[in-house]
């Protein structure tokens, strides 16, 4: 397994170096709007070249060249590396690669959440219902965009600074190249070429070719775009109008993805190519595309010969001071475990009696507070008893002495 690893990460890396020099070729005779295509074929072929040997082979076939690269560096004639190498470098290999795609999903979790907390420009999507896609969505964040965010269902989002500033043709041009992105499919193209870089991280010639990538399909979409315009020059201006009115450093690293705008010697490259569009003839674009695919094919098929096979010995048998060594780390992480129990279980005790302490201090505090309000609703009582008793004596008085005074009157009448 080591050996085929090594022996694949040699052919790609020898492949990339090849195609490297394709995707120069592709910069200077191909036309900007055609140069998307075959870079990304050359990232593919790239990535998948060196898996097409193995491919071919049969199940058995397969596990006999497995076991023939792991056969001794004088069997096999190739390079050698010991095992304890091999698998330091493979671990190393998986672990910033696991780093570097946790990095990108969470890359991608923040531009989900910035969608989510993003208004949508109805407004936006009713005037220009004509040149949105069905069931586009336009939404207005703080500060980022212009992009197309969003593999499965990918949305527009516009700063909304620059939605406000923008006259009608300009924020019309600025859409329409981001339809262009939706059209072409490139942010589910772009999520790919982002796990092949993470995966790949320690290969130098990918990352360029993918800068070249990321170029190549901003000049494919100023093209589209500038074609529905129907005026390359005035679509030229309205990127230049874009370009005057946004401040630097409003787009995440993290988040940049399909920025419509880039740096300053980009968009230089993004207007020579709107102002020399359709000058290259047909037929010498049909020729270099045929030179084009020979060459690609003609780097794989030297990586895939020229690359040795790779032998790595094993760890078959372990010699004693490496299985002492793991015997110690296993009884470092079992110690360390019992520690980290044992905190745990006391820092659980700890807060189960200060949960306790504080349920019974709020018990207290609500028996005396009822206690409290009872003393205080029996006195009030008390007190309005005495007083409405001592009313109803007094005017009980008062109309006994006015009954006497009543008969007293009559007898005297009497009399």
């Amino acid at each position: 397994m080591l050996s085929a690893l090594a022996s694949y990460a040699i052919e790609h890396l020898s492949l990339s170096v090849l195609l490297l020099g394709m995707g120069a070729v592709v910069l200077r005779w191909v036309p900007a709007q055609a140069r998307h295509p075959w870079l990304l074929g050359a990232l593919l072929v790239a990535v998948l070249g060196p898996l097409l040997p193995f491919a071919a082979l049969a199940p058995e076939g397969a596990s006999a060249q497995l076991l023939a690269n792991s056969e001794p560096s004088g069997a096999a004639g190739g390079p050698g590396f010991k095992g304890g190498w091999a698998a330091a470098l493979l671990g190393l290999w998986i672990t910033v690669g696991l780093v570097q795609l946790y990095r990108l999903l969470s890359a991608w979790r923040s531009a989900n959440v910035l969608v989510l907390l993003s208004p949508r420009a109805l407004d936006i999507e009713y005037r220009h219902a004509d040149l949105l896609p069905p069931g586009t969505r336009v939404h207005l964040s703080a500060g980022f965009g212009p992009a197309v965010l969003g593999v499965w269902k990918p949305c527009i989002v516009l700063p909304a600074w620059l939605a406000a500033q923008l006259p009608r043709e300009a924020l019309r041009a600025v859409l329409s190249h981001e339809v262009e992105h939706i059209a072409r499919r490139d942010p589910a193209w772009h999520a790919l070429q982002r796990v092949v870089l993470a995966v790949f991280w320690w290969n130098p010639a990918l990352a360029r070719l993918a800068r070249w990538l990321d170029q190549a399909r901003e000049l494919a979409c100023d093209a589209g775009a500038a074609a529905r315009a129907g005026d390359h020059l005035q679509y030229a201006e309205a990127l230049l109008c874009v370009a005057g009115r946004q401040p630097p450093g409003l787009v995440p690293r993290s988040l940049a993805g399909l920025a419509m705008m880039g740096n300053a010697p980009l968009l230089e490259h993004r207007i020579d190519a709107l102002l020399d569009s359709g000058r290259r003839r047909r037929g010498a674009r049909s020729a270099m595309n045929g030179v084009l695919a020979l060459a690609m094919a003609s780097a794989w098929a030297t990586a895939s010969t020229a690359t040795p096979a790779v032998s790595v010995k094993t760890w078959e048998p372990q010699p004693e001071p490496a299985r002492e060594g793991l015997a110690a780390a296993g009884a470092e992480w079992e110690r360390l475990s019992r520690s980290a129990r044992a905190e745990h279980q006391q820092l659980s005790q700890s807060a189960q009696a200060e949960y306790e302490r504080l349920s019974q201090a709020a018990q207290s505090e609500y028996e005396r507070l009822s206690q409290t309000a009872q003393s205080r609703h029996e006195q009030l009582a008390q007190a309005e008893h005495e007083r409405l008793s001592h009313s109803a004596q007094i005017d009980y008085e008062q109309r006994l002495m006015a009954a006497d005074g009543g008969r007293s009157h009559v007898q005297d009448l009497t009399r």
